[in-house]
């Protein structure tokens, strides 16, 4: 019995010691295990030039990384169409620049149109815009406060280049579709915050703005806070200004999958949870180890057993230490299903055998 109630004991202390290795709020400098990134845009050109924007209609598809992948592949995927207009007796040849954070890096990313025509592309670099900032902080995607994650880094502004011909008076659509990545923090919850933002204000250089529309999309299962006022409805969140923002649109989003607490479900309370789970695990198995055998017994044991591995692989996958900490996680996940097959296969062995007599042997002598 001892050496049975051995394993979950041993667990126990494992999940205490790795407690102590995680970091507490109040603690700093922890090693950067982050490469964020926030996706941004908007076309921009020179104050002089007489071409107006009278309507945007932005649409943004944001996605998590697929099961298996790594953080960097959250890709937002964005669909601008700009209805233009040449306020000049002349023809104007422009040549219009797109600026953001963590911009497609592959010219596949990429697609501009403009009256249904693609126009031809050119490779990245670094703009030279005066005042160009990135737009932090980041916001709570449950409570919508905004904060400054550690580590954050946004890199250099990224620019992509077009030319851009409208003849005089001519009104047409210009619509650009890319796909980039989008930033992320991993210390605010035990799920990955990610963070998407959309440059509005180099819409300033043009000769006037009409209105925005907006539509955000995300995947089911997904919690959403917007630093502009968004609406939800049919599945999408929605807004309609009839000004440009005073600011840059930020969108925070999480996935709530395991988050048994909701807001609160951080590194604070999944260690004391799993800790709770295993005592509690031992608590059951070693009260049924009185109990009187039987199949009813076995079957109880096994779920206790396996539904307590389950909670400790849900929990050991998510984001409960730091770098180089973290690498023990996947390591943790083995050690805890190794000892639930283990101790199931003990209890298995142990059950009594339909048809065996459950005393000792005697026998009838002549």
């Amino acid at each position: 019995m001892k050496r049975l109630l051995g394993f979950p004991c041993a667990l126990c202390f494992l999940v205490v010691y790795l407690a102590c290795l995680a970091p507490r709020p109040a603690m700093a400098n922890g090693l950067p295990v982050r490469m964020e990134a926030v996706t941004t845009g908007m076309v921009v050109a020179a104050d002089d030039v007489p071409v107006a924007i009278l309507k945007e209609e932005l649409t943004v598809d944001l996605g998590l990384p697929p099961r298996g992948g790594m953080l960097w592949d959250a890709e937002a995927r964005v669909r601008a169409v700009y209805r233009l207009e040449n306020r000049s007796r002349e023809r104007q040849e422009l040549e219009v620049a797109f600026l953001g954070w963590g911009l497609g890096s592959r010219r596949a990313d990429w697609q501009v149109r403009l009256a249904g025509k693609t126009l031809a592309v050119r490779e990245h670099s670094s703009p030279s815009a005066a005042g160009l900032t990135p737009p932090w902080p980041g916001l709570d995607p449950f409570t919508g406060e905004r904060y400054q994650p550690r580590h954050s880094t946004v890199g250099t502004p990224q620019a992509v280049f077009f030319p851009l011909v409208l003849e005089a008076g001519e009104r047409a659509d210009l619509e650009v579709r890319y796909v980039g990545r989008c930033g992320y923090d991993t210390e605010r919850y035990v799920n990955p915050v990610f963070h998407f933002s959309y440059l509005l204000s180099p819409a300033r250089h043009w000769a006037d703005f009409g209105y925005l529309e907006v539509r955000v999309r995300v995947p089911q299962g997904v919690r959403v806070a917007s630093n502009l006022p968004l609406s939800y409805w049919q599945g999408d969140y929605v807004g309609t200004f009839g000004d440009l923002p005073g600011e840059e649109l930020t969108v925070a989003y999480i996935s709530t999958d395991g988050m048994w607490f909701g807001r609160y479900t951080n590194r604070v309370t999944v260690w004391p949870a799993m800790l709770v789970a295993l005592l509690t695990a031992a608590g059951l198995l070693r009260f049924l180890a009185g109990r009187p055998p039987g199949r009813r017994k076995i079957a109880t044991q096994l779920c206790v057993l396996g539904a307590t591995a389950w909670f400790l692989h849900v929990n050991l996958g998510k984001h409960l230490l730091d770098y180089p900490f973290s690498m023990v996680q996947p390591l943790l996940r083995v050690v805890v299903w190794l000892a639930a097959l283990v101790y199931g296969v003990r209890l298995w062995r142990g059950r009594p055998v339909t048809g065996t007599p459950a005393g000792p042997d005697r026998r009838i002598s002549a």
